[in-house]
């Protein structure tokens, strides 16, 4: 038992070293063909395959397979009961299931390895009598941070008036849609975005008790200019590698924005906001129009669109460039759309310093070298 975060997988591909033949059972695809990539670091010169419901990699060292498919009758029966010297179970803490107990009074391994973080599951099935109550380490996130092999992390509570005891309770669970009715309001959703606003620092993972409150949650947090997206077992719009790389490759696009006002005159700046960050300003409607603009990202081709000019109607606009960068900053382009539009341009590669004075009413500009 080891918290999140870890490296539970590739203790179990060390531990696997010792073995001639593995079978690593997991219920999300994404997790088999992650197991499946530590394992070939650590043994490249072994065979891995995958086992699902689309491919059948049978004839190689070790097998990678979704219980879903596995725990059918005739996908188990394609194996001997012996075949494999180590079955891995990833979380652990699912092995009581009735499809999991299927494949394990099947298999006859020589070892069984069961890995989680989450060693008690929420149906009181005894999952430590599996293995016969044999635990061959434990450690929790609270451990682990005190260790600093984690991240510390606070916890802030957020009050609503929710009123539970009118939701009925189940057993070990609410009635979903009674929940999701209190859950999926307005009041509630502002309530969640203002103690976001107030406490957010980067980006931001939100887990919801549901698929339905994460879309209406992630529509909400859209409506109000923010870009998010809904990552569950049901999508199809995006993957979670492909969240995970967009959100790394697309730092830009998660620049800060600030419109400082002054009287009746405006400054925005808009560190290297692109064209997708400078659209959803523009459709979140909030208030753009600014007498003096920082472009985004040095003047590159991939920002300062002409609708975004358009919408902030510039009187000046600055690119902070190096001298001779290796970039091209600013592009051609840009320059001349802001040449088109007859927009005053500094540039610091330039003119160096530049210095804007206001007292609310007018602009002055001045240059230092």
């Amino acid at each position: 038992m080891m918290a999140t975060g870890l490296g539970k997988t590739y203790l179990a591909g060390f531990f696997s070293k010792n073995f001639q033949k593995v079978l690593f059972i997991a219920h999300r695809e994404e997790i088999l063909y992650q197991a499946k990539e530590s394992f070939k670091k650590i043994m490249p010169e072994r065979r891995f395959g995958i086992y699902n419901g689309k491919i059948k990699e049978i004839n190689v060292d070790a097998i990678f397979a979704s219980i879903y498919t596995l725990s059918m009758k005739t996908h188990l029966e394609q194996f001997r009961p012996d075949e494999f010297d180590l079955i891995i179970i990833d979380e652990f803490h699912h092995a009581a299931a009735d499809m999991y107990q299927r494949v394990l009074n099947y298999f006859k391994p020589n070892f069984l390895l069961g890995i989680t973080a989450t060693p008690d599951p929420n149906d009181n099935k005894d999952v430590y009598a599996i293995c016969d109550g044999n635990v061959a380490f434990w450690l929790d996130f609270l451990d682990a941070i005190e260790r600093k092999w984690l991240a510390p992390f606070k916890y802030y509570g957020v009050y609503d008036d929710t009123d539970n005891s009118q939701i009925t309770w189940l057993g070990n669970r609410y009635d979903e849609e009674e929940l999701l009715q209190v859950q999926m309001k307005e009041e509630l959703a502002q309530k969640i975005l203002h103690s976001w606003e107030e406490r957010k620092q980067t980006r931001t993972i939100s887990f919801c008790s549901s698929i339905r409150q994460a879309n209406y949650l992630s529509r909400f947090f859209n409506l109000k200019g923010y870009r998010t997206v809904s990552l569950h077992s049901q999508q199809v719009d995006i993957s979670r590698s492909q969240a995970i790389a967009q959100s790394k490759s697309d730092l830009n696009n998660w620049s800060a924005v600030l419109r400082l006002v002054y009287g009746k005159k405006s400054f925005l700046f808009t560190g290297d906001a692109e064209v997708r960050s400078e659209k959803d300003m523009i459709n979140s409607k909030q208030a753009l129009k600014a007498d003096v603009l920082k472009l985004g990202h040095h003047g590159a081709k991939t920002s300062t669109s002409a609708a975004f000019l358009k919408a902030v109607k510039p009187t000046y606009a600055v690119v902070s460039v190096g001298k001779g960068n290796r970039y091209g900053h600013p592009t051609s382009t840009v320059l001349n759309r802001l040449k088109a539009q007859k927009i005053k341009t500094y540039r610091t590669d330039q003119s160096g310093h530049i210095i804007f004075t206001t007292n609310g009413s007018k602009i002055s500009v001045k240059t230092v070298k």
